[in-house]
């Protein structure tokens, strides 16, 4: 059986669940989702934590945040960026939902 995955993307673990039970994929992310996919799995090798700016349950969200184990976070509004801890704030980089208007990613950052 085809597996399809849409625009958005999905998470490591969708792709470990689908390989383990033999789909054939048929993969159509997005190619700026895949850029921001390939950015986080670069820059947390070299142990960046992340601050995620979109909506919790969409799609895109759950499938970049499921890039990584840990050391994502997600930031719905301005008020969540006080509740994020990490470990080294010189190593922070930020992502957002690619399908989030500029006007709402600029007030939180």
């Amino acid at each position: 059986a085809t597996l399809v995955f849409s625009a958005h993307g999905v998470s490591q673990e969708v792709r470990r669940e689908a390989a383990a039970r033999g789909f054939q994929i048929f993969d159509a992310t997005c190619p700026l989702v895949t850029k921001v996919h390939v950015e986080v799995a670069k820059l947390n090798r070299e142990g960046f934590e992340f601050i995620m700016i979109g909506h919790k349950g969409h799609p895109e969200v759950e499938g970049t945040m499921g890039q990584l184990s840990d050391g994502i976070y997600l930031v719905e509004e301005v008020e969540d960026v006080a509740k994020v801890q990490v470990k080294d704030p010189s190593k922070l980089a930020v992502v957002t939902q690619t399908t989030l208007s500029v006007d709402d990613a600029a007030e939180i950052l």
